[in-house]
């Protein structure tokens, strides 16, 4: 069997013919689709070249949110909704943040305070409660044990200078807790006061009212009165006859002319006598 083989020339045009198909991309123009693959509509038209081009817009939003909810809990009071993120992760990151034993006591000293400041602010805006009251002291009792630890490292080196902090500690915590117990019976008191007049008040307008439609009988603020032992006259206790009147003219003049005194007559006439 003879044996054929291409030409040189025949090798350059084959070649050339190769090399013309692939400029004009002619698998480009006419993709081959294999039957076995199908389009999925929720995938269609996803690379991970466009997903990467969202990420840095993800993360940038992300850190906003996360930023924006930390700063709003900064103002958070005991018993919001905020003050767990305040509590358990904006003052977490602080503290990673504080290395040096010294450091992390002022930072424990300075919260302490913030909580005596957040109960002050739950007095004014009178919304303090036996459950926030107790959320802010389990925080103090908290920093306050924290803060030992930390002495306990710093007495290694220098006993002198955590007996200090001790009694200044102490000192600050026993001197804010009156001050706060002090406005707490202040605000209880003032309370009960404004309890007392709305109730004052509320009777005076019942008996303003009971007064204009039955004004004989006794108000509901006589008796309340009454029910401490003072008894107020009403208007069916005061009889007609117990009030005083002044007499007319007429009635002065029968009185005087039956006051006159008639001179008595003896029992024998002066015809008797002559006889």
């Amino acid at each position: 069997m003879k044996k054929s083989r291409m030409t040189a020339v025949e090798n350059a045009r084959l070649k050339l013919r190769i090399m013309t198909s692939l400029e004009k991309d002619v698998f480009k123009e006419t993709p081959i689709i294999s039957p076995f693959i199908q389009k999925s509509p929720y995938f269609f038209g996803f690379s991970f070249h466009s997903f990467s081009k969202l990420i840095p817009i993800t993360v940038i939003v992300l850190v906003i949110a996360i930023g924006g909810v930390l700063h709003a809990s900064s103002d958070s009071l005991p018993g919001d909704t905020l003050y767990t993120i305040k509590i358990n992760i904006k003052e977490k990151i602080e503290e990673k943040l504080t290395f040096t034993p010294e450091k992390k006591i002022a930072l424990r000293q300075k919260r302490i305070e913030d909580r005596f400041t957040e109960v002050e602010k739950l007095i004014k805006e009178k919304r303090i409660t036996p459950k926030n009251l107790s959320i802010a002291q389990s925080e103090i009792e908290l920093e306050r044990a924290k803060i030992e630890l930390e002495i306990e490292e710093i007495n290694k080196e220098n006993p002198t200078i955590t007996e200090e902090i001790k009694t200044e500690l102490d000192s600050s915590i026993n001197l804010r807790k009156e001050q706060i117990d002090t406005q707490i019976k202040e605000e209880s008191e003032i309370e009960s006061i404004e309890k007392e007049l709305a109730n004052l008040e509320s009777l005076l307008q019942e008996e303003i009212k009971f007064g204009e439609d039955t004004p004989s009988a006794p108000s509901p603020l006589q008796e309340e009165v009454n029910k401490e032992g003072q008894k107020i006259p009403t208007e069916g206790d005061i009889k007609e006859n117990d009030i005083p009147t002044t007499p007319t003219k007429e009635e002065a003049n029968t009185d005087s002319s039956s006051s006159e005194t008639v001179p008595p007559t003896s029992s024998t006439s002066l015809l008797d006598t002559e006889i």
